[in-house]
């Protein structure tokens, strides 16, 4: 696994056990340090977003699939990406892998809220 931003070789071995921006996109130190914030937001900070947005966090947002979900960045925070609602999709492992391999996954419909009381 490489740094998205620098390409330093980075010791995880997989994208899923980045503790910084969710499930993806990971960053080095350094390159984390120039970021600033929206590089370092864990994973129950973009939980926390997507509630507060009304997002479902149940399902996959390409499939509908419940489970084990993932949070993907659309446009990584690397490149300029934040941390928000619209910029996130919740995803099931294997439609993570597809979008990481090249297959562009759309939303089912629209993205799933959930009601508000």
């Amino acid at each position: 696994m490489n740094c998205v931003a620098c390409g330093m070789e980075l010791r995880a071995d997989s994208f899923r056990l980045a503790e910084n921006i969710g499930d993806c996109w990971p960053v080095c130190s350094a390159c984390r340090a120039s970021l600033g914030v929206a590089a370092a937001s864990g994973r129950s900070a973009l939980q926390r977003r997507l509630y507060t947005a009304g997002r479902n966090l149940s399902h996959c947002d390409a499939c509908g699939r419940e489970g084990d979900l993932e949070y993907h960045f659309i446009r990584p925070a690397a490149t300029g990406g934040r941390p928000e609602s619209r910029n996130l999709l919740v995803l099931c492992p294997g439609c993570h892998d597809q979008v990481h391999a090249g297959a562009q996954i759309r939303p089912r419909k629209t993205v799933t809220f959930r009601k508000r009381n």
